[in-house]
Formats: C-alpha cells, sequence, structure tokens
C-alpha cells in the first residue's frame, strides 16, 4: 500500500492545484496512524466479519446524510459548481446494504457515528466551509482508497454467503468523477484564514474516521 500511496502522491502533486496538494500532504500526515491500526489490515485481507462491516456501513450511514442534504448548498455558496453530487451521493447505496444485513448482524450504538453526526450539524451553521472538509475525506477516500478496499471487503462478504455491498459502486468512471470533485475543491472561494481552517479540518475528520475503525476492531 504505501508504494501505491507514494506514486499516488507523485501524480496528484503534478496535476492537481495548490489547495489540493496542500490539502493531500497534510491528509498524508494522518495516514500512517490509520495504516497502523490492526483493524484496517483485517479489511485489507479480507478477515473483517460481516458484523464487523456492518457496524461499518450503520457507522456512517447517518453522516452521509446529513453531508448529502447540507454540503451541496454550502459549497454552491463558497462557489464550487463542479463537485459532481448525483453522481456521488451513497445514501441510496447505504440504504441497500443496510436493508440486506440481517438482524443476526447487528451492532451496538456507534459513538463515533453520534459524534460525526455532532460535529457535522455544528459546523454546518457556525463553520460551514470546514463541514466540506468532512466531504472531501469520506467521498475523496470513497472514490481512491475504497476501490481497492471495497472488492476485499465484499470477499469478506462473500465468504460468509451475504450480499457484497453497493456502497463503493459508482455511477460512471471514478477516475473521471475524481477530476469532478477535485476540481470542485480547487473552486471553493475562501480566505485565507478559511483555507487554514478547511486543512485543519480535513485532519479532524482523518482522525475522527479513524475512531470508527477502532471502534469496529471490537464488534
Amino acid at each position: 500500500m504505501n508504494g501505491q500511496r507514494d506514486s499516488s502522491v507523485a501524480s496528484f502533486q503534478v496535476s492537481h492545484g495548490p489547495r489540493l496538494q496542500r490539502l493531500h500532504c497534510r491528509l498524508a500526515e494522518a495516514h500512517p496512524e490509520a495504516e497502523a491500526m490492526g483493524f484496517l489490515h483485517q479489511f485489507l485481507d479480507g478477515r473483517a466479519t460481516p458484523r464487523q462491516i456492518a457496524g461499518l456501513i450503520r457507522g456512517l450511514a447517518p453522516g452521509y446524510r446529513l453531508l448529502e442534504a447540507l454540503a451541496p448548498p454550502i459549497a454552491k455558496a463558497f462557489g464550487s459548481t463542479a463537485i459532481p453530487w448525483p453522481a456521488l451521493m451513497r445514501s441510496d447505496a447505504l440504504d441497500h446494504d443496510l436493508f440486506c444485513f440481517p438482524g443476526s448482524l447487528h451492532t451496538p450504538p456507534s459513538a463515533f457515528s453520534k459524534e460525526w453526526q455532532r460535529r457535522i450539524r455544528m459546523l454546518a451553521a457556525q463553520h460551514p466551509h470546514c463541514l466540506l472538509a468532512h466531504v472531501y475525506v469520506r467521498y475523496g477516500g470513497d472514490l481512491l482508497d475504497g476501490q481497492g478496499l471495497g472488492p476485499y471487503v465484499n470477499l469478506s462478504l462473500q465468504s460468509a454467503a451475504y450480499e457484497p455491498l453497493l456502497f463503493w459502486d459508482f455511477p460512471y468512471s471514478v477516475s473521471l468523477l475524481r477530476e469532478q470533485f477535485h476540481a470542485g475543491f480547487e473552486q471553493l472561494q475562501l480566505t485565507e484564514q478559511q483555507d487554514d481552517e478547511f486543512l485543519d479540518e480535513a485532519v479532524n475528520a482523518c482522525h475522527l474516521n479513524q475512531s470508527l475503525l477502532g471502534e469496529l476492531s471490537s464488534f
């Protein structure tokens, strides 16, 4: 994984603008913490249990619904029109995936999910430009690392006779979606202070998502 990430960093720096280069460098500093977590390796080698996977989807679903309700008008207000929201939205896929999990895979309430929802609502009301950092971390991850992770997760489910997830399936070319997504973030019209706050919140979002991995490791 590290070799692939080094290659993607070099490619990213050549093909993207200054905001995303800065953002990518900041997030790269947080990635080693996630990669060191044993639970991530369970996912990557197909050892995550169906119950852990169900917990992942249940933990993420409410936050995605909030982001998809709140973030598009905020992005537009800050001058971004290129983000392909209809193709990105995950709520329908999440609803499908949640419906397919049987009651035997029930998981306890997620402390991560509650905290994430609380922070999304707070940022939308008080620091809307920072809410967009959560959009970047989640959907950007789905369009990049999620494309490598998804097949391993589905392998774990299928080997236990459960249906594969639709969560990481997108309606058209993921490479094109990434281009549009990145262009939308470069379009954001932020002050220097807002830009710095956006970068800081992206790191916070990354750490918050790491807390979900830690939570799932106990399931």
